[in-house]
Order: C-alpha cells, then structure tokens, then sequence
C-alpha cells in the first residue's frame, strides 16, 4: 500500500474490500448434503465438475472428499488433476506444486515399476498418466518462473508421447515448450520453433490442444503484431472451448481476445471481453483469473483520462490477488502499469521505483520482454524528469530488446519515443530520422491487423495518428510542404478508399491492392500527381486542412491548422494557422467550439426524445445488422452471442465494484455561456441528441496582454532549393493575452503489445511578458488580428516552371501565456503506454502575429541570405521582429518545429473591421462563425479561384473541421457568407474522389446516358407509437417527385415504406431522398468504432423492427449518384482519420458518390423549401454543389429566411460535377 500516492490509498483499500465481499466460500452444506445422501460414485463425479464450473471452493471440498473414496489409481489421478487445476486457479500455488509433485512422483515410480515388469511402452497404462504428471508439474515451475525446470519436465512429456507414438500428445508437449519460450519473451524464437511448424498438423490435433495452441499462438501474433491472425486463431480457439464446455478456458479466451482488440484500439469491444473474463473468474471465485482480468480492465481504463483513478484501484486489486496466489510476474506487471500511470500524473518518483521493481520481477522471472519494456518506461519517467541521455539509452535499450524477438510494436513504440527525445534535445535530424523509422513500422503493423473496417479505423487513431502528426510537422519545418501534404493525404480515408477499390474491382482482398506509404520520391510525385489529376477532372480547387501539435524543446505544444490550396493547374500553397484565439471571443477554436456554434444554429427540438425512444423500443444491440458485404466485420456482440449458454451461470458483473472517484481536472478552461432561446417549431425531423437549452456558445475569459518589445536579426538558411524574402507588409500583433497548450509528452511500455501517444492537458500557469512598452501597445491596438499563421505558395511544375522560396524566420515573445504542463494521455495511443515529455516551459510557437509568404518554384539557385547579420540565434535567445524605418525585419520562431518561412503582415493588409451593429444583441453565431472564417478562409482567400475561374472548392477537412459549416462562414458582421462566392463541396479523402471518378468513368463506357430516377422515403409508419409521424415529409417526397417528374421515380410513404420493400428497390435508382426520423449517437464514445446511424423505416413484419442501420446500408451495392437525408444531424457521428463514422460514410462505402446531410435540427418549412429549389436545380444541372449553392441563396435571399439557421445546415459530402 506504501507504494500508492496518498489520494488513491484508500480508494485501492476499499475497491478491495469490495470485491472479497463479492468472492465466493466454500459451501459446507453442500459436501454436507453430498455426505449424508451417500451418494454414489459416478454422481459424484458429476457434481464435482458441475461446481468446478461454477464454483470452485466448493468443488475443492467435494472432490477432496471424493479422493478419500477413489479405488484405483486412475480414479486418484483423475482427481488429483482435478484438485490442481482448482489450486492453480485459487491459490496458493504452493500447495498447487506440493500437490503436482507428489502426482508426477508417485507416477514415475509406477511406470518405472511396470517397466521393469516387462510391459511392451503401448500397454503401459501408467504412460499417458505421467505425460500429464509431467505437464502439470511443468506448468507449476513455469507459473513459478523457474523455467529450466518447466523445460526440462515438458521436454520428458514430449519423450513419453514419442515413445508410445501419440501425435497428438507430442504436439500438446511441444505447445506447453513454446508457452514457456513466451514466458521468456523469446517471440521470434516460439514462433519460429515451435507455433508455425506445428500449424501442418493442426487438422489432426484433438479439440482440447488444438483450441491450446491456437490461443497462445494467437497471444503470440498478438505480441508481434500480427493482429489479423491473432484474432483468427483466437476467436477459432474461443469456439472450441464453447463446444467443450470449459469455463475456465472460455473466460481466458475472451481475455486474449479483448487483449488484442485493446492493441488495436477497439477498446469498446474489448471492453465487453473484458467483462466476460471478470464475470467468469468472479462467480468461480477463479483468484488468478481474477486477477488477470483486474490487470487487463485496469490496462484499459488507463487508456480513458476519466478513469485514471479506476485504473489504479483494478491494478492494486490485481496485484493483490497476485500475491495471494504466489504470482510474482504478475505482481512486477501491475506495478508496471501503475507506474505508467502515475509517469502520466507526474508521480515520477513514484513510478521511479515502481519500473525498478517491475524490472527486478522481471529479471528474476527471465522474462526479457517484460524487462525491456519496464527499462522503457523508466526512459519515459527520465524523459519528465529532463534527464534526456538516460531516456535515450533505456529507450535504445528496449528497441533493440524488441527488434531482437521479432516485437516490432515495441520497436514502433521506442523509435517514436527516441522521436519525442531528440526533439526536446534539439536534435532535429535525428528526431526526422526516428519518426520516419515509426512511421514505416506503422505501416507495416497495419497491413497486418486484417480485414475488419473497425479494426483499420481504430489501429490508425490509436496507432498511427500521432507518427503522421509529427512527422507532417517535421517535414513544414523543413520546408517540404508538397511532402507533407501527400503525407496529409495519404492518411485520410484510406479505410474507406479501399471499400470502395475492393467493390469496383470485385476482389476480396483489398491489402494486396493497396499501395504502402512511403516518403521516397517515386511516391511522392505520383501521389501529388493523382492529385493534381483529380483536382482537374473535378475542376474544382482541393482545401486541405489538418489540425497539428507543434512542440518545441521545453515540451510545450500548440495546436496549429495546417492548410494547403491546390488548383487545377498544379498550383500549390500552403498556410499554417494557429488556433489558440479569436478576435473578439478570445476562444480556443476546437471540438467544443463547433459543438457550441451548431446548439446556437440548430432549432428547439419538441421531439427531443426520439433517441431515448428508438433505444428503449429497438436499441441497436437488438437490432439485426447482418447484411450481405464484401468486406469482415466483427461486432462485440457477435463474440458474445457465441457465449450463449454460459451467461446464466455468471451474475456478478465488474461494473458493480465501480466507486465514485475523483478525477483531476485535466484542463483548466472557462467559459461564458450566451444563452440564446431557438424559436418553436411545429414539426420537426429529430435525432437523439439532447438539446441544450438554451442555446450557447463558449468565450474564454482572458487576461488583457502586456505589450511587447521586439527585436530582430536576418538569418540564413541553408535549403535544397533558393529562397526570396521580400516583405510584404508592416508587422502587426493583437494585445489579446496568448494561450498555449502544453505537454508532458509521456510513453510507458507494458508486457502485453504495442503502441501509445497523446496526452492531454492537466495543469495551467501563467508566464509573464517580457517586457513593456506603451508605444508599441498603442500600435498593436491598431490590429484586429490575433492568429499567427504562415503561408507559403508552390506553383506545380507541370510545365517547366521556376521555382524561389523566400527564406525568413520569425520568433516572438509570448505575453501573459497560459501553459499548461502534461502527463495525461489522450485518445491517441501507439500502445498501452501514455507518454510525458520533459518540463514544461516557454518556447512555444509565435502567438499574436499573422504572417505570409509567397513561395515560387524556380529552377534557379539564388543567395538567400538577407541583409545584415547572417547568424541563427540560439534557441533560448530573445528574438522578435521590430519596425526599423517602417520595414519589418524578420527573426527565427521560436522551438525546434517552427522554422517556417514567413512574411509579416502589417497594417495594411486586409483584417477584419467590426463595425457597429445595429442590433445590440447580435445572434451568438455570428462572432463564431467570423472566427471560423478568419482562421480557415481569410488566410487562402487570395488562393481561392477568382471570378473569372470555375469557382468551385472542395475541402479536405480533419478532426473537429469536418463538422464545420462552411457554407455559412461570413468574413465579416454584414452576412457575407461563404457559400455566395463559392460553390462548396468536402470529402473525407482525395482518395475517394479519385475512386469517384474511375466509377463513373467505368459507367459511362458501358451504359449510355440515363434520365433522373429517384426513390423518395418519407413518413413511413412509425415501428413505435411512441415515435410521431412526419406529414410534412410525405408532402415533400410528393414534391420532389413532381419536379423531377421522371417514370423511373418512385415514392414510398406510410406502410409503403417497409424496411424490406426500400432496401431491395435502393440499388436501382440513382437518387436516394430519405425524410423521415433518424438518429446518430454524436457523443464520441471512447473506443466505438461501430457505425452509430439508423434510419427509421416501417416494419416489414412482426419480426422486424423497421430501422435501418448504417452498417446495413453499408454492406450494399448502390449506384447512387446522390443520396439525401433530409433527416435532421445525418452529418454528425464519431470523428475519425477515416472521416465522420455515420450514416454518410455507410452510403459512400455502399457505392453512393455524393450524400447530403445536416448538421444541427432543422425547421421542417424551411428544409421542404430548400429542397424543392435544390431539386429544381439538380434536375437541369445534374450537379449537387451548384444546386445546394443556388438553393441556398434563394432562402438567403428572403427575409424570412435569411438566417443561416434555415439553410447552412445542408452540407455536401463526396464527388459532385462528375461528368
């Protein structure tokens, strides 16, 4: 208990007293009723397996009263194997070894006597009897770590199956060998030797050690990574010890399984495993069952901030149970995982002796893995502690530990973390090279985790994101901005892309189509080629954002908008924006943020409790999803619906020994609500989500910012091609105070796999201004801009062209910045490890100042020095730009990553003016959605197409981005929007719009030219009276038919719309138009990778319950060119690499090429007015985007309607103007 921090003594005390509460005793009245009753023989026996599946300190007393009864010397084997396992499983082991010891003697003594008699091997009974004597006493050394020993008894087990020639046990003894080379850590070695060779002689092996050695052959691929294959043999494994009815190895299956799907990132589903494996181990009072699953429930909470006390009390409880039983390995485990989580805290000292203790258990259990993995957690805590030549050499230590046994996700692990090293030692070359060595072993980690459409989602957000996110940060600071926006790019969708690539080309196996990302220049220019390509076919102008962390050597990071604009000829520019403030609302734009802005934009829902009502009346768990796909899937209720059968047996679940805990603050932020009340509706299309009323938006309360001196000196920078710097204007900074996120950017490593990252904010300081100067202040205040951004620009060379960079850095001072210092892990993992970087400190990048530049690709070297002193500041000098005669000279940003060439913007460039409004109390979206425009627009406004071009733009957002309006984005208060100068589009990848346009390419050689057909779906009978009719949809889909007014166009309403009868007539037609009811879960459930999206349909049948599930529209074949739900947040869904998972995803996963959704609740008038217009449009455009653009501005137009409340909602998500 010493060992635990003050705060979490009590909690881990009484999670423990709980759970023995919970533990089942032996029954005395039981063998008191067996003994009086005089039962016989062979129902004795019966009983005493019943109670050993359900409760084993009762079966213990019943078959050690049977054991008095036995007569011959089977019967006393058979019982005293009995009588093992139940001492294996409840402790202490070492009775279970005086126990295995005196059956493997007493045994040997008689086979050497029947030897002696002269027996022929194959008529000696005694034979398998000490096969298993030997594996029983083997297996107790093994569990003791005194693995010699348990080598040498497993190797005698083989000899004895080789002499009386049974295969079978020959195999089962060369399984247990292997088992015992993993309990070294010698993967490569297990596999190679033992777990492949034997996979010829599978089909031969009986059930029982054919379900042993798939499951620890797939706890061996799990190790090395191979998640595709672990997951087979796992779930194959699982079957057959359903079929057998071994409780204890079904619940150890499932713990296996859910292992896997946690490395993966499916921590939902492995979640569900997970409690299985409790419910098990604690209803058969299974101690170090109960145990292992503790370790494996506490591993995954530690990958939930909100559950970090949790974890540590489930990991005390493994622990002690650990001990109980006399595991010492497992106790070095927890101690392991709770020091990784009090690295993540800053209890550095205290997870100083923890991984000291965890190694000292894992040398002495001669377990190389474990050993290396604790040396790389104590890296990760030197690493905190700014002891960086320490954290590089255990962190050495343990990538070539890995490498060695064939762990290649501990070498992904440790080449990112000696990333994260170099960087806060300023080693930037080395830092490239370590995180380009991840990136690469990422990649080779994901063609393994098999075809599962969740298991590629989550394997890049847990796994992969980070090493993209840093290494498109390596690449700006170097300059390589073509580089990092194919880098970009490439991690976008490809989950989906390769749906889509396996239907147009009929082949189930889309991992050996796809093409790995590489960096080498061959992959570079095709892929920045294909998307040139795209961009012209589409004519249309390719946005692509991403949303970054920047650190610099203290650890400090900010999050930064990466935007890049590239146009049909191959023009590329490129601009980085911070996201810290707004003009006036001084708010950290992010996932809140859009959040807040769709509340004030969407209308009061009077239907509020549809969700609550579809999941009470036909909740998804309930609700068929089996469809005909082309793709696997595997959904966590699929593994336990495979369980039937043993559920009844199992009553205490291991949520009930939840305690209220408290949790730190992870982040320090205030807001003020401006409460907005939405006007009534009459009817209205709903989802689930719960409405906050009233309406809000956040503003964050700052302190006003000192003024600040600057100075400068000009740079040279040395670069593969010549820069040219011309200042452009004066330089320009806000007094808004500066906000700057920063972190302890921590990994620890655990016995169990691979891959780690994030981590979140915790604490908060202030730091002060420098220094102060009125004059300077009362210049800044002249400025409205309070974002720091760079741009640059690369014209493509399609043609010969020529190429000049400018070359110019800039560092600022930070005023009043909030900082705040990390050790939390956020959603991101490579594995199970949160990482912390060193202390924090300033040296983040510049806040308050806004520049540009202009970069032309040139053939011509150029000097690209500037003027004057040519000397680079060292890193923690003052820097700052500063007029010199009304010019700007321009300094180095300040941090390793922030070496981006920039121009300063001064006060003539072009800012936003708030002008007086007539209305004192302007809507709340207003300012929110001009601090969107600032950010993402204003920045690229002049590389958007100009009046004269097709002025088309189709936006390549990430994250929180994807959920933005942008049609309604206004540069400034008089309601310019967005939308009226541009036509707008967004996609989830470019990879998708590529495979688009191959599709239609491939329709139009082989079809001619076909009129509109539409399949409208409105206000179908309801499945639940509890849900209302929609009269108003019906009158719509009557609408749009008449205006299409095609003899290929069918309607379906009321009992019409059955779910059957609109599913079978879906692949038929060309537009899809749904209104109705509809419901997508936006509440980013941690580790849910299910598609979360149902449409509301009428029942076919007494049998079905009339919805619609995304992941059966998914595994459909659509030729939709245009799929509408005018239902209400059909856009919403979990944000993921992949895109938004819902119900736009399933249709262009099923084959649609556009899809229009919504993104807040409409009103039902002015949704029915603007699709009537839209398809007025469509019907003479064939165009998507230009028919939403024009619609759009007819309800702009009205007064009425003039609100983007009516209309912005609708937003546009695939290829449209596909010719």
């Amino acid at each position: 208990m010493e060992y635990l921090v003050p705060e979490h003594q009590g909690l881990a005390k009484d999670g423990l007293d709980k759970l023995r509460q919970k533990l089942p005793s032996a029954d005395e009245d039981v063998l008191k009723k067996v003994k009086e009753e005089e039962t016989l023989f062979p129902y004795l026996f019966e009983i005493a397996q019943h109670f050993t599946r359900t409760d084993l300190p009762t079966a213990l007393i019943i078959w050690e009263y049977i054991l008095e009864k036995a007569m011959s010397k089977q019967q006393k084997f058979a019982i005293t194997n009995q009588i093992f396992q139940i001492q294996i499983a409840t402790g202490p082991w070492k009775v279970a070894f005086e126990t295995a010891k005196k059956l493997y003697e007493d045994t040997a003594l008689e086979y050497s006597s029947d030897n002696l008699r002269g027996l022929a091997a194959r008529e000696n009974g005694v034979a398998p009897l000490l096969f298993e004597a030997a594996l029983n006493l083997g297996t107790i050394h093994r569990l003791l770590k005194e693995l010699n020993e348990a080598e040498k008894l497993y190797r005698r087990a083989w000899n004895i199956a080789t002499f009386v020639i049974d295969f079978d046990r020959e195999s089962l003894a060369k399984v247990h060998l292997a088992i015992c080379l993993l309990d070294r850590g010698e993967l490569r070695q297990a596999i190679d030797t033992y777990f492949r060779p034997l996979m010829v002689s599978k089909a031969t092996m009986k059930p029982r050690t054919r379900a042993l050695y798939l499951q620890y052959y797939g706890n061996a691929c799990r190790s090395a990574a191979d998640w595709g294959r672990a997951k087979e043999y796992l779930r194959e494994a699982l079957g057959l010890v359903k079929e057998m009815k071994d409780v204890g190895l079904v619940s150890s299956c499932c713990g296996d399984l859910g292992n896997v799907f946690r490395s993966e990132g499916r921590y939902k589903d492995a979640e569900q495993l997970f409690s299985k494996h409790y419910e098990y181990a604690l209803s058969r009072g299974d101690i170090h069952g109960l145990a292992v699953a503790c370790n494996n429930i506490g591993y995954l909470k530690f990958y939930n901030p909100n559950e970090f006390n949790d974890s540590v009390v489930y990991q005390f409880i493994a622990y002690s149970l650990a001990e109980q039983v006399g595991d010492f390995a497992r106790m070095g485990m927890a101690f392991n995982k709770i020091g990784k989580l009090y690295t993540t805290l800053g209890y550095n000292d205290f997870a100083v002796k923890m991984f000291r203790f965890a190694i000292d258990r894992a040398h002495r259990a001669d377990n190389v893995a474990r050993e290396g993995m604790a040396w790389g957690n104590l890296g990760t805590v030197y690493r905190a502690l700014g002891r960086f030549e320490d954290a590089i050499n255990c962190h050495v230590k343990y990538r070539d530990n890995a490498e060695r046994r064939m762990d290649i996700g501990g070498v992904a692990i440790m080449q990112h973390q000696l990333a994260m090293d170099y960087i806060l030692l300023g080693k930037l070359p080395e830092a490239g090279s370590s995180v380009l060595d991840a990136f690469q072993t990422l990649e080779r980690i994901r063609a393994q985790v098999g075809e599962e459409d969740k298991s590629k989602l989550s394997n890049f957000e847990k796994n992969q994101a980070e090493a993209y996110n840093l290494l498109q940060v390596l690449l700006v600071a170097q300059g390589k901005f073509k580089e990092a926006l194919v880098l970009a790019d490439a991690s976008r969708g490809r989950a989906l892309a390769e749906i889509v690539r396996k239907r147009l080309s009929g082949c189930s196996d889309t991992t050996s189509r796809e093409e790995t990302v590489t960096l080498d220049e061959e992959f570079i220019t095709k892929s920045f080629n294909n998307l040139v390509e795209v961009s012209h076919k589409l004519s249309t102008t390719l946005v692509f954002y991403s949303v970054v962390k920047e650190f610099d050597q203290s650890g400090a990071y900010f999050t930064w908008v990466y935007t890049w604009v590239l146009g049909p000829s191959g023009s590329l520019h490129f601009k980085k924006t911070r996201l810290q403030h707004g003009l006036e609302t001084k708010v950290e734009v992010n996932d809140e943020y859009i959040v807040s802005l769709r509340r004030s934009l969407g209308q009061q829902s009077q239907k509020e409790e549809v969700g609550k009502i579809l999941r009470s009346c036909g909740e998804q768990k309930r609700v068929s999803r089996e469809a005909k796909i082309h793709f696997a899937t595997l959904k966590g209720e699929d593994v336990l619906n495979s369980l039937e059968g043993f559920e009844h047996e199992f009553a205490t679940g291991w949520r009930n020994l939840r305690i209220p805990l408290k949790v730190k603050d992870q982040r320090i932020q205030e807001h003020i609500m401006v409460p907005k009340e939405a006007p009534k509706i009459k009817e209205e299309r709903t989802s689930n989500d719960s409405i906050v009323s009233p309406d809000s938006w956040p503003v964050d309360r700052l302190n006003a910012e000192k003024p600040t001196t600057n100075k400068t000196e000009p740079c040279n920078v040395v670069s593969p091609e010549s820069y040219e710097v011309s200042s452009i204007e004066n330089a320009l900074s806000s007094g808004h105070s500066k906000q700057s996120n920063v972190t302890k950017h921590s990994v620890a490593f655990d016995e169990d796999d691979a891959v780690s990252g994030k981590s979140p904010l915790v604490a908060e300081c202030q730091e002060e201004d420098p220094q102060d100067n009125s004059k300077k202040q009362s210049e800044m205040e002249k400025d409205k801009s309070s974002f720091a951004t760079s741009e640059e620009s690369i014209q493509h060379p399609l043609i010969d062209s020529v190429v000049s960079h400018p070359c110019a850095y800039l560092k600022s001072d930070i005023a009043k910045s909030k900082i705040s210092i990390a050790s939390k892990p956020s959603g991101n993992r490579i594995d199970e490890e949160a990482m912390t970087t060193g202390p924090g400190g300033s040296g983040a990048p510049t806040p308050g100042l806004e520049h540009d530049l202009t970069i032309k690709l040139s053939g011509e070297e150029s000097n690209s020095s500037l003027q004057g002193n040519n000397k680079i500041e060292e890193e923690n000098s003052d820097q700052f730009p500063v007029k010199v005669g009304g010019d700007v000279s321009v300094g180095t940003l300040s941090g390793p990553l922030n070496d981006v060439v920039t121009e300063v913007l001064g006060a003539d460039s072009k800012v936003q003016n708030n002008e007086p409004q007539n209305n004192p109390e302007p809507d709340p979206w207003i300012p929110l959605l001009s601090q969107l425009h600032e950010i993402l627009i204003e920045p690229i406004i002049h590389f958007l197409p100009r009046k004269e071009e097709t002025r088309r733009v189709t936006f390549i957002p990430q994250d929180f981005l994807l959920k933005v309006p942008f049609a309604a984005l206004q540069s400034d208060s008089r309601s310019h929007y967005f939308m009226e100068d541009f036509i707008i589009s967004t996609s989830p990848a470019v990879q998708f719009l590529n495979l688009a346009c191959a599709s239609r390419e491939t329709i139009q050689q082989t079809t001619a030219p076909q009129e509109l057909t539409l399949l409208a779906v409105g206000n179908p009978i309801m499945p639940f009276e509890e849900l209302p009719q929609l009269p108003s949809a019906e009158r719509e889909v009557r609408m749009i038919k008449e205006t299409i007014n095609s003899p290929m166009s069918e309607i379906l309403i009321g009992f019409q719309a059955q779910k059957v009868v609109v599913m079978e007539a879906m692949p038929k037609y060309k537009i899809l138009h749904f209104a109705t009811h509809a419901i997508i879960d936006d509440i980013d459930s941690h580790g849910d990778f299910s598609m979360k999206g149902l449409i509301v349909l009428a029942k076919s049948d007494l049998e079905c319950n009339g919805i619609l599930t995304a992941e059966e529209v998914m595994g459909m074949e659509l030729n939709a060119d245009l799929v509408v739900l005018s239902c209400c947040e059909t856009g919403l869904g979990k944000v993921t690499g992949d895109g938004i998972l819902g119900l736009s995803r399933a249709f262009l996963a099923a084959g649609a090429s556009c899809v229009i959704v919504t993104l807040w609740k409409i009103d039902d008038g002015p949704a029915s007015e603007l699709m009537m217009s839209f398809y007025r449009e469509y019907k003479a455009s064939r165009d998507a985007a230009v028919s939403l653009q024009r619609s759009m501005k007819i309800l702009q137009s009205k007064e009425d309607t003039r609100s983007p409340q009516h209309w912005a909602a609708f937003s546009i998500v695939g290829a449209t103007g596909l010719k």
